[in-house]
């Protein structure tokens, strides 16, 4: 065993009940039993358009003539999503979206309700979750493995003031986003610091953060480099390179890892369909053993949109 594992486990944060999640969510409208009449016509919906994507998925794969998503298509498509949001009106326009409710979306929560919700509030619950976990391991540093455009690590930067915090982005569009937000000294008092929660007094923190440009597949660090390594939505678009992806994490990691993506454990049938059909990662938990990463505990417990379900996974370097 890695001699950086831990003698003791804290006590790691509990899964939460529907009931529990649907209080930390501003959900629109009444959440819907399953086993009612009315949530086995939207089961029924949900179902309906699942199969319909999939069979969607399926033709454009065999008109394209390759299942596979490379990371120069990753790469591509996400520099193009980020580069838009240089333009000051959209940045606006973002920041000024948090003073109201988002657009609303359908979630399954627990295999037992079904709530149209904000979508918003699927952000932030995950981002709240993810600050439990790290508030549970206490790490000296912290380093996120694809940070998009940053929202999550400098939210955890800015809870956590005596964190070094540092990550890894594969484009240069989210890095150059990611800096931008960095820079905002009033951040906090924007809607969208507001609505996340970004204290005054964790901003310096915040400047600190050391955000990268590297791929997953190499990173541009030392062995054992930080106490805590996380993706977020991260390995979901990796299925084809999850191998070299888990060693590079690995390898940088000295105690946890914290994953939260698309376990095939946290799917249905259907789900593992849709993962399948788009080529998004669908490891099971278990398999992590495989890639010197022990699974200590998880969470299911998450609201999930319609096609596919995330949760996540904290595993122990050994």
């Amino acid at each position: 065993m890695n001699d950086a594992s831990t003698t003791h486990r804290p006590a790691w944060p509990a899964e939460l009940s529907t009931e529990e999640i649907l209080a930390r969510m501003s959900y629109v409208g009444d959440a819907v039993d399953v086993s009612s009449a009315e949530g086995r016509m939207l089961k029924r919906t949900i179902t309906r358009g699942i199969l319909h994507l999939v069979w969607r998925n399926l033709i454009r794969r065999i008109k394209a003539g390759s299942g596979k998503r490379s990371a120069e298509y990753v790469s591509d498509l996400y520099q193009g999503s980020y580069a838009e949001s240089f333009d000051e009106t959209k940045v606006t326009r973002m920041f000024k979206s948090f003073e109201t409710l988002g657009r609303t979306n359908l979630y399954r929560i627990n295999g037992e309700t079904i709530v149209r919700s904000d979508t918003r509030d699927f952000v932030r619950f995950n981002a709240y979750r993810l600050r439990d976990a790290v508030s549970a391991l206490q790490p000296s540093s912290v380093c996120e493995i694809g940070f998009g455009s940053g929202n999550k690590l400098l939210y955890l930067a800015n809870q956590f003031p005596e964190i070094a915090c540092s990550g890894y982005e594969l484009t240069e569009a989210g890095t150059t986003l990611a800096r931008r937000l960095q820079a905002m000294d009033d951040l906090p008092t924007t809607p969208y610091g507001s609505y996340f929660g970004f204290d005054a007094a964790g901003m310096d923190n915040v400047r600190r953060v050391a955000l990268n440009v590297g791929s997953a597949f190499d990173l541009p660090c030392e062995d054992n480099a930080y106490d805590l390594v996380y993706t977020s939505s991260a390995l979901e678009q990796m299925q084809d390179g999850l191998p070299r992806a888990l060693s590079e994490i690995r390898r940088v990691s000295r105690r946890h890892v914290l994953m939260f993506e698309p376990f095939g454990d946290f799917n249905d049938r259907l789900g593992q369909v849709y993962l399948w059909s788009v080529d998004y990662f669908r490891m099971r938990s278990a398999e992590l053993e495989k890639h010197g990463l022990r699974p200590v505990a998880t969470w299911h417990n998450y609201p999930i949109k319609p096609t596919f379900a995330f949760g996540m996974v904290l595993a122990e370097v050994v």
